[in-house]
Parts: structure tokens; C-alpha cells; sequence
């Protein structure tokens, strides 16, 4: 790019020392209205790069909230499982105590027509006396079994109570996911609109190539800057000893090139398999974490010894800048933050600032 502005200026410059006066004007004409038609470009490019920041953001904090409604809703399921279970036992014990308690009242009943004056004068006085205090502790039992029956009776109801309040904490969780998961699709359908329109307008505008490369530019400057940082002494990391930041699949490798822009990759992109846990790729230093234009939510550690690693498109940091990591450690979650819209991570690796293959750093598998 810099190089085609270099032969425009030179090839410009050559003309107008030979033309004549209003040529020249009319140049230099030309060469305002590009200028000016450059920076509407980038302008719309910035706006839309906000754009897709911002949807970003308002993804992020849907997922959020839907990760909330889940945990929520395995409390509200575990909470009515718990609920059934103790209807189920109170129901039980009500069966067990309704049956006992008929026992007891046929037994008490067949004791007392037993005590009828007749019997009396019949039997042994002795026995006579025997069966009252029998049915007398026939009568006691019948009582402790009625009490039971209704302890297992508030026991049922209260449980009956818990179970409709869980249900309807249930159905309101639910319903809520449910609000959440719709506001997180129509938020993903909105972002990719929005990226795929920024692609049409770049396709069309070669001129917004610029503001791109000034994006990836400032990363080099930072990651440059950084370098010249003082850091601890660190282990020189060495080719294949480097653990995987993803567990996925690559899916573009080093050099490649990619759209829009059809630039070479200076990195590699991974594919989540499931888990989306991004590690580092040896100890050191974060000396970046933060959002950058194009590239979403960015990690870059600094390994020591001229080699740093750029972890990008990230839907949320676990670290800071400062913090010291080891090597495996959790950095950050893979996402889709920044001009990508599938999950992806973006893997790269400078050695005293150049950009190098990570596939030859990283051990094999």
C-alpha cells in the first residue's frame, strides 16, 4: 500500500514539473478530491468498526445474561426435584398411617364391643380388666397414629406449597432464558449484518485498506513498544515446546491469504472444538489486554527473549496487563469480537517484532 502511494506521488510530482500551470491545478485538484473521498472512507470505515464494537458489547452482555438464566434455572430444577421427592415421601407416609390408623380403629372398635355389659358378666373379672387397659393402649396408639397422620398431612401440603412456588420460579426462568437466548439471536443476526456490510463497502473502496493496516499497524507498534519494556528473566522458550492456545481446529494457517483485503495471515486461526478456554502459550508477562479496532478483545504476553504471543477476537479477558502467567494458564475465551463473525481465535507469534509461523513453535499433536 505504502509503496503504490510512493509511485502515485512520484509519477505526480514528474508531471507536474513538465505541465503547464493549469494542469497542474487540476492535479492538485484531483489529488484533493481523493484525499477528501479517502477520508469519508475511513470515517464510514471507523463508524462501522464502532458499530460492530458496540454489538459486540451488547452480545456479550446477552450471553451473560443467558448464562445467568441457566445457572438459575438448574437451581430452580434442583429445587423442585427436591420438592417432588419430599411429596412423594410425605404421600407415602400418609398411605402408611392412613392404613395403620383403619387398623387401630378396627381394633379398638372390636375391643370395646367386647367391654359390653354382657361380656362382663360372662367372663373372668381378671381378663375383663386385661382387655380395658388393652383397649385402653389401643386407644393411646390410635391417637400417636392420628397425630402422625397429621404431621404427614402438613408435611404434604407444605411440600405441595414448595412444589407450585418452584414450579412457577420454574416457569419464570424459563421464560426468561427463553427472552434472553431471542435477544441474543436478533443481537448475532445484527452483528453479522453489520460485518457483512462493512465487507461490501471495503470490496468496493479499496481506498478503507488503509484504515485496516493503520488497525494492524498499531498492534505492531504496541506489540513493538512492549518489547523494549523491561521484563523479568524468562526460560528461552523453545520450537515445539509452545502448548496449544485452543483445542480446535486450524483453519487458516501462516500466509495465507484471507478476505476481505486478500492480505497474508501473519498468525493462524483456530476453530473451538468445544471448550473455548484459551491458554497461554508459555510463561510470562500480559502486556496487553484490552480492545483493539479490527482485531475485538486482545491478549499479548510477553514470553522474554524477543518473543511474544497476540491471543485475539476473544469474547472476554481473564487476565490483566501486568499479570504474570504461567504456562497452560486460562487468558481469556475465544469468541467472535471484531471484523470476524464465526468462533475463532487468532494465534500469532513476533520474534524480536517479525511475525513467525506459531505452527513450527507449537508442540505437535
Amino acid at each position: 500500500m505504502r509503496a503504490w502511494w510512493w509511485v502515485l506521488g512520484l509519477g505526480c510530482a514528474l508531471t507536474a514539473a513538465a505541465a503547464e500551470p493549469d494542469k497542474l491545478v487540476k492535479l492538485k485538484r484531483e489529488q484533493a478530491a481523493l484525499a477528501a473521498e479517502e477520508a469519508r472512507f475511513v470515517d464510514q470505515l471507523n463508524a462501522l468498526l464502532a458499530e460492530v464494537e458496540r454489538l459486540d458489547k451488547e452480545r456479550l452482555a446477552a450471553l451473560r445474561a443467558l448464562r445467568r438464566a441457566k445457572k438459575e434455572l438448574a437451581e430452580a430444577e434442583r429445587r423442585l426435584a427436591k420438592a417432588r421427592q419430599e411429596r412423594a415421601q410425605a404421600q407415602k407416609r400418609l398411605r402408611r398411617a392412613e392404613a395403620e390408623l383403619a387398623w387401630l380403629a378396627q381394633a379398638f372398635w372390636r375391643h370395646q364391643a367386647e367391654l359390653s355389659p354382657a361380656v362382663w358378666l360372662k367372663q373372668d373379672p381378671t381378663r375383663g380388666l386385661h382387655r380395658a387397659w388393652l383397649a385402653g393402649r389401643v386407644a393411646a396408639w390410635l391417637r400417636e397414629e392420628y397425630e402422625r397422620w397429621q404431621k404427614a398431612h402438613e408435611a404434604l401440603a407444605k411440600a405441595e406449597t414448595q412444589y407450585k412456588e418452584v414450579a412457577e420460579r420454574h416457569r419464570r426462568v424459563l421464560a426468561e432464558r427463553r427472552k434472553a437466548y431471542r435477544r441474543w439471536q436478533r443481537l448475532v443476526a445484527r452483528k453479522r449484518k453489520a460485518v457483512a456490510q462493512l465487507r461490501r463497502k471495503v470490496a468496493h473502496v479499496r481506498a478503507r485498506r488503509k484504515a485496516v493496516e493503520r488497525a494492524l499497524a498499531q498492534l505492531e507498534e504496541a506489540i513493538a513498544a512492549l518489547g523494549e519494556a523491561a521484563v523479568v528473566e524468562l526460560t528461552p522458550p523453545k520450537r515445539g515446546a509452545l502448548v496449544w492456545p485452543l483445542q480446535g481446529r486450524v483453519v487458516r494457517r501462516f500466509g495465507e491469504r484471507v478476505p476481505p483485503f486478500n492480505r497474508p495471515l501473519d498468525g493462524i486461526w483456530i476453530a473451538p472444538a468445544r471448550d473455548r478456554t484459551v491458554r497461554a502459550a508459555a510463561a510470562g508477562q500480559v502486556r496487553y489486554a484490552d480492545w483493539l479496532a479490527g482485531m475485538g478483545l486482545v491478549v499479548v504476553i510477553d514470553h522474554g527473549h524477543g518473543l511474544m504471543s497476540v491471543y485475539a477476537h476473544n469474547d472476554a479477558l481473564l487476565v490483566r496487563r501486568g499479570d504474570w502467567v504461567e504456562q497452560g494458564e486460562p487468558i481469556a475465551e475465544a469468541g467472535s469480537t471484531g471484523l470476524v463473525s464465526d468462533l475463532r481465535l487468532y494465534f500469532g507469534l513476533r520474534l524480536r517484532r517479525k511475525p513467525v509461523d506459531p505452527l513450527s513453535w507449537l508442540a505437535s499433536r
